[in-house]
């Protein structure tokens, strides 16, 4: 998989292209070492202060069906290398892709 970049704040899906019979199952494994699967989504909060006001931000990792991995509200935080582990009995393989998510209005996929 190429490596992307993308703008802070933005949404962007991770493709895990593969083919197996049976089907896979997917696993992806972040850059803080934490592994997620479609049944075990990572919710995220992150609280701040901005001109005496309150913001909570609400950020979402997710496997999609299709193996993909669908990061919301991408944060400066999220940049790393992200691995896709397709796996079913008969084996597994893997993939990985280096984001990096900058501040500005910066994209280049």
């Amino acid at each position: 998989m190429p490596n992307m970049e993308l703008a802070v704040g933005k949404n962007i899906t991770l493709p895990c292209k593969t083919a197996g019979a049976p089907p896979p199952e997917y696993t992806w494994k972040l850059p803080n070492g934490t592994s997620i699967n479609s049944s075990s989504p990572v919710y995220e909060y992150d609280v701040g202060a901005a001109d005496d006001d309150l913001t909570v931000s609400f950020h979402v990792k997710r496997v999609l069906q299709d193996g993909s991995l669908l990061l919301s509200r991408a944060r400066v935080y999220d940049s790393g290398k992200y691995t896709c582990i397709a796996r079913n009995y008969l084996g597994e393989d893997r993939k990985s892709t280096t984001l990096t998510v900058r501040k500005g209005n910066s994209c280049n996929m």
